[in-house]
């Protein structure tokens, strides 16, 4: 009677465990990803191709390369003070790295839907629009 009650809430218990450090290491895998891609995009003569590939191939050692969406945006908006929290990535232009004047903000953004990389089907977790969560790694680099 224990054993049949018990096991279930143990096998529970191993999965929820199994699933928030398969998470924890996407979402890692994702901030290196685009780390990396911002340091790569920081020097001359680097193209926004390039730095897209190099975050698609380091974020492909965790993620299928087909769920994986990268965004290389004109981050001169944060130059101009105000709140930061308020621009949302996706509504920043977009920049050619080759064509960035001298100490211009770029921001590289990688993220993959949780649905997509998730072990068990993620039917409680949500974004914060009701939408389904995101995990996502952001760099924000000047360009020389």
């Amino acid at each position: 009677m224990e054993f049949a009650v018990c096991l279930p809430l143990f096998a529970l218990f191993l999965a929820a465990i199994l699933e928030v450090n398969h998470a924890s290491m996407t979402a890692a895998t994702m901030r290196a990803a685009a780390e990396k891609a911002g340091r790569m995009g920081v020097m001359e003569g680097v193209s926004t191709a390039e730095v897209e590939a190099l975050a698609r191939e380091t974020a492909g050692a965790a993620v299928p390369n087909a769920d994986i969406r990268v965004l290389v945006k004109n981050a001169a908006a944060f130059d101009s003070g105000g709140d930061p929290t308020a621009l949302s990535a996706a509504s920043l232009p977009d920049i050619e790295l080759l064509s960035a004047r001298p100490r211009q903000l770029f921001l590289v953004r990688v993220e993959v839907t949780y649905q997509d990389v998730s072990l068990i089907p993620p039917f409680l977790l949500k974004g914060p629009d009701g939408g389904p969560k995101v995990i996502y790694g952001q760099a924000v680099n000047r360009h020389e």
